[in-house]
C-alpha cells in the first residue's frame, strides 16, 4: 500500500489494520535483533471495522428496543436483543485508538548479512510472498526470486476485530523466525533461446542465453 505521507491518516478492515500491526511490529523486533529495517512512511490508523459494528449493532439494538416498548415483541426479539446488547458491549471494550504504524503490507530489512523482503495481500487468502537473498558487501542480486509464504502464523483472530497484542506480538516473532530459518530464494535471470552457429559446419543451434545478473547497492 502507498503511503503519500507521514503521518498520513487511514481507516483499515480488520485484517489490513492487523497485518499493519503484525509488520510494524516485527520491524521492531528486527530492530531489537540488531538488524535494519528500510525506512517508510507513518501512517495514523484505526480499525474501521470497530465504528462500522459499533453503528450496526446501535441501530438494530434500537430497532429491537422500540419492538419491545411497542409491546410487539415474541421471544425471538427478545433473543435477538439480547445478542445484539452483548455484542454492541464487546465492542465497546475494544481499544480503537488512532495508532501509528511503519508498515502497512510490506518491509525490507537487512539481518545477519541478508537481505530479506516480505509483503502480504489485502485478500489474506491469495499468496503471501518473500525474498532472502546474501548481501555482498552492500550489494544485492536484483534477481532473487519471490517464494509463497506458508502462512502458518495467520491465525483466524486476525480476521476480526478487537484481536489481543500477544497474538500480534507471536505473529511478527513467528514471520521473523520463518524467514530466518528459510533457505535464500533462488537467483533467476532473464533468458532467451538464441540461434548459434556450429563451431564445426555450417550448420546451427539453438543456446539458451542468460542476461547478466542485475547488481544493485544498498541505498538505506
Amino acid at each position: 500500500m502507498y503511503i503519500s505521507k507521514d503521518g498520513e491518516r487511514l481507516y483499515f478492515r480488520s485484517w489490513n489494520y492487523n497485518a499493519a500491526l503484525i509488520l510494524s511490529e516485527l520491524a521492531k523486533i528486527v530492530e531489537n535483533h540488531g538488524g535494519k529495517v528500510k525506512p517508510t512512511k507513518t501512517a495514523v490508523i484505526s480499525n474501521y471495522t470497530v465504528d462500522d459494528s459499533k453503528r450496526e449493532y446501535s441501530d438494530r439494538k434500537k430497532q429491537l428496543e422500540n419492538i419491545v416498548a411497542e409491546g410487539r415483541q415474541n421471544p425471538k426479539t427478545l433473543e435477538a436483543l439480547e445478542d445484539v446488547t452483548r455484542k454492541l458491549e464487546e465492542l465497546e471494550q475494544i481499544d480503537n485508538s488512532p495508532v501509528t504504524v511503519t508498515h502497512t503490507t510490506y518491509i525490507s530489512f537487512v539481518f545477519d548479512g541478508m537481505l530479506y523482503y516480505y509483503q502480504v495481500d489485502d485478500n489474506p487468502f491469495f499468496p503471501f510472498l518473500y525474498s532472502k537473498t546474501p548481501l555482498r558487501g552492500d550489494r544485492y542480486s536484483r534477481d532473487a526470486a519471490l517464494d509463497e509464504d506458508k502462512k502458518e502464523w495467520c491465525f483466524d483472530c486476525f480476521f476480526r476485530a478487537g484481536c489481543a497484542r500477544a497474538d500480534i506480538v507471536e505473529a511478527a516473532n513467528l514471520i521473523f523466525n520463518s524467514l530466518c530459518n528459510a533457505k535464500p530464494t533462488p537467483i533467476i535471470r532473464d533468458s532467451k533461446r538464441q540461434r548459434v552457429p556450429n563451431r564445426y559446419n555450417d550448420g546451427y543451434h539453438y543456446e539458451t542465453i542468460y542476461s547478466p545478473e542485475r547488481i544493485a547497492a544498498l541505498d538505506w
